[in-house]
Parts: C-alpha cells; structure tokens; sequence
C-alpha cells in the first residue's frame, strides 16, 4: 500500500483514520512490521537494517510530543542477542531473546533517536 494515495494522507498529513484503516488492511492480510513497539503508539518509528554477517542496526525515532517506553521486538535467529547502544557504547540492560524474537526495552525522549547494534551473542 506504499506509494497509495491513502499512505501518502498518512505521511504527510497525519490523517489518523487513514493510518488506522490502512494498519487494519494490513493485519487483516496477516501482514506484520518487520519492527513491532507495542503501547508505543505511532509516534515511534522503527527502522531495522540486517547484515549478511548475522548483525543488525535498530534506528528509532520518536517523533511525538512525549517521552516513551518503547519494547521493540522482531525476529532474531540464536538465544540469545548482545545490543550496543551507538550513542554511548554501553550495552543495553533488560534485552531478552528466546531463539526466534528479541525484545529491546528504551526510554525514547521526545523528539529523539536510539541507535543501537544487534549481535549474535556469545
């Protein structure tokens, strides 16, 4: 449905309904984000970028007017995950793996970017 008139009514005019007809169309597909933030509403906006080398990228951003705990979980081959954060280089607490997903919990202020590196663990 990217590049439809009514993504285009999402994107640059923020039509809600737009948004929400659109989000239904695609889970009543069985469509699913590559990147899933539940209770974080749709002001986060996950980007994730794989390697061949088995690594990953997760660019965020949090484009609403508020802070937010966001949980972002997508598919992760392997038990377990090592997160870096990019901005600071320390790795990031409370990450949980279970052999097919990985969850990465981040407070996101508003208006801000969490950048952080994926990898195999071990």
């Amino acid at each position: 449905l990217a590049g439809s008139l009514l993504s285009l009514s999402v994107h640059r005019l923020g039509d809600d309904g737009a948004r929400r007809f659109l989000a239904g169309l695609a889970h009543a597909a069985g469509a699913r984000p590559p990147v899933e933030v539940p209770d974080a509403g749709a002001e986060v906006e996950p980007h994730l970028l794989v390697t061949e080398g088995g690594e990953a990228v997760l660019i965020a951003f949090n484009h609403g007017p508020q802070e937010t705990a966001a949980r972002f979980t997508f598919g992760w081959p392997g038990a377990g995950a090592h997160v870096v954060d990019l901005a600071s280089g320390e790795p990031v607490a409370g990450v949980r793996a279970d052999g097919q997903r990985v969850t990465i919990p981040r407070d996101l202020p508003a208006g801000e970017v969490f950048a952080a590196r994926i990898s195999p663990a071990g």
